[in-house]
Formats: C-alpha cells, structure tokens, sequence
C-alpha cells in the first residue's frame, strides 16, 4: 500500500504557481491596450465608411449609368458585399475594444478575474480575424474558379 500515493502527492511545485506581472508588463499590457483603444476606433470609422458606401449603393439603386460602369452587375449585389465586409470588420474590432478596455480597467483595480476576460476577448479577437481571412481566401477562390471556368468556357 506504500506504492499507492494520492492524486495531490503527484502534483509539481508548479501548480501551486501563480503568474505575477511585474510594473513593466503591466506597462507593456497597458501600452498594447491603447494602442488596441486606437486601432478599434479606426476600425469603427473605417466600417461605418463601408456601411455609409454599402447604403449609398443601394440608394442608387437602377442607375443606368452606375450598371453600365459596372457591366451589368446590379450595384445592389455590390452594396451587399460592402455591407457583408462591413460586419466582418466591425466584429474584430467590436472585440478589440472590449480587450482594450477590460485591460486598462483590470491593471487600474489589479483584477485578476477581469484581467482573465480581457484575455478571452483578446481571443475572440483574434479567431474573429481568423476566421474573416478564411472566409476571403474562400470567397476568392470561388471567385478565381468561376472566372477560370467563364475563361475555358469562352475558348
């Protein structure tokens, strides 16, 4: 029975462990939550532009003159796709704001707990972002894939 220990009699030393900042990570979290405050600002202009373009287009509705520049194509089908790209900006950087702010908050009251959901909006961020670029990978390669088949079909 000497060679049975219990489960905590195999923990290590490190998990007991808790991760500390010292003044110049905080420093550095804070500098990265700023500079997070700015680039989600930006993103907010730069997604209402999108949006402010998306609603002009439809606006503009049956042009003929906007369907002739653009051969065809009804500008509502392009008004979708700036307001579709419109979303997809808007959601990273809704959660950027949100690292940014939780962040700041967390080091002004040195809370762990809000800290921790700092992080995880930092995550979301990040998979947001991921997940946009796959999306425009694969709506580029359909894209590529029909314009390679109308240029075969045409030959």
């Amino acid at each position: 029975m000497d060679d049975q220990k219990t489960f905590s009699e195999y923990n290590s030393s490190f998990d007991s462990f808790e991760l500390q900042l010292n003044n110049e990570a905080k420093d550095f979290l804070r500098g990265a939550a700023n500079w997070g405050t700015g680039l989600a600002i930006m993103g907010f202009i730069f997604s209402g532009f999108m949006l402010l373009a998306a609603l002009m287009m439809f606006a503009a509705g049956n042009m003929q003159e906007m369907n002739r520049a653009m051969n065809g194509m009804p500008i509502s089908s392009l008004a979708f796709m700036y307001l579709i790209m419109a979303v997809m900006y808007f959601i990273p950087m809704l959660f950027l704001i949100k690292f940014a702010s939780s962040t700041k908050n967390a080091l002004s009251e040195n809370n762990t707990h809000k800290l921790t959901a700092s992080f995880r909006n930092l995550k979301n961020h990040f998979m947001s972002v991921v997940i946009s670029i796959i999306l425009i990978i694969v709506v580029f390669i359909v894209f590529v894939a029909v314009f390679a088949a109308a240029v075969a079909g045409s030959m």
